[in-house]
């Protein structure tokens, strides 16, 4: 679907691997950004990566599976990093030849389980998008990050677990949301109706039935080009530096929000800055160094090797669809509201009720 908007030209991409290094997960991301996801799946096919980058290599891969809509192997990638994280341990001594491998930081950790669940919805999958809602609220937990505001995440962890009656759970998801703007309504209602449990949570779309069946869709939207990573120091003590790491954003961006054309049309809200996400993350596991002298510092203090086809933000779009509409147009918009690219969303024939959820990357 992007891919119109980026620059072709497989001659090129060759050319410019053949001169890359060894280390290709970062090249993957600049291959998925410049020329679409299906080169960016050749490359990483071609070059593959050295042991320690495997973990961050489908990740990649992932991202580029779910703009392509292969939600199955989008999942099958970010399940194989997964496993493959928590199997690595940190080398023991210098026998170990090779980067060593590539631990994801604290909003990495965190969206690996948020692309879970977005896949699992891709494919209408509530059971699977609710066990991915486990790790989602498992992993936020596990970062001691408070100043990390995760709202995307929670946001998809509720409906995760309003689609299998867990209503409880998908409130203590929602504790601590505060969205400002346009997702402020979204998050309030999605409370409220979560709120009600069995009564208020009807398969058309977590409302008490209406006269005639609801027909809900829920857009997720994953837009934009996300920070890159760059070296810097820090200063653990009043003698002594370390190599450190800082996020910046990627400029300039194609693509900043979307609406569906709906009536006056319904405008996507923006829940997670991942750039803002990521600065805040660095801060925090930063204190934590300064305040131990640099003792629970590693290895990967200075790893430049981050997740490259992350999203610059992640926003939702809400909405019911009449009866009767066969199609919708979902429009995308530059920063200054110029009119990007265009689809229409068509949905399912005999749809009467019930939710719908569409997922959608749009670098």
């Amino acid at each position: 679907m992007s891919s119109i908007l980026r620059t072709t030209g497989l001659a090129v991409i060759v050319a410019t691997a053949t001169a890359c290094s060894l280390s290709t997960t970062g090249f993957v991301g600049d291959i998925y950004y410049g020329y679409g996801p299906e080169a960016a799946l050749e490359t990483a096919a071609t070059f593959g990566s050295p042991e320690g980058e495997r973990s961050l290599l489908e990740l990649e891969r992932a991202v580029a599976l779910l703009e392509l809509g292969r939600y199955r192997e989008c999942l099958q990638a970010l399940e194989r990093a997964r496993l493959r994280i928590e199997a690595d341990v940190l080398p023991g001594g210098d026998e170990r030849r090779g980067p060593p491998p590539w631990r994801p930081a604290l909003h990495e950790a965190v969206l690996i389980a948020t692309m879970e669940m977005t896949a699992a919805f891709g494919m209408q999958d509530g059971n699977a998008a609710a066990a991915a809602a486990d790790r989602a609220v498992a992993a936020m937990d596990a970062t001691a990050c408070a100043a990390c505001s995760f709202n995307f995440t929670r946001v998809l962890a509720a409906l995760a677990y309003a689609e299998v009656g867990r209503f409880d759970d998908g409130l203590a998801a929602l504790s601590g949301v505060v969205v400002v703007g346009r997702g402020d309504d979204l998050v309030e209602e999605l409370r409220r109706r979560l709120d009600a449990g069995p009564a208020g949570a009807e398969a058309e779309g977590l409302a008490p039935p209406p006269v005639e069946p609801r027909r809900s869709a829920v857009v997720a939207l994953l837009l934009g080009m996300g920070p890159t990573k760059v070296g810097d120091e820090l200063a653990v003590n009043s003698s002594s530096t370390v190599d450190w790491v800082e996020y910046l954003p990627r400029t300039p961006q194609t693509v900043s929000w979307a609406a569906l054309e709906l009536g006056e049309g319904r405008t996507s809200a923006v829940l997670t800055d991942v750039h803002d996400l990521a600065v805040v993350g660095l801060k925090a596991t930063a204190e934590r160094a300064v305040s131990d002298g640099g003792r629970s510092l590693d290895w990967d203090t200075g790893d430049l090797r981050h997740w490259a086809s992350l999203p610059a933000t992640m926003q939702m779009i809400v909405a019911d669809i009449p009866q009767g509409e066969d199609g919708t147009d979902l429009v995308y918009y530059s920063r200054d509201g110029d009119e990007v690219y265009g689809e229409t969303i068509l949905w399912p024939v005999g749809w009467t009720g019930g939710r719908i959820f569409v997922v959608r990357r749009m670098p």
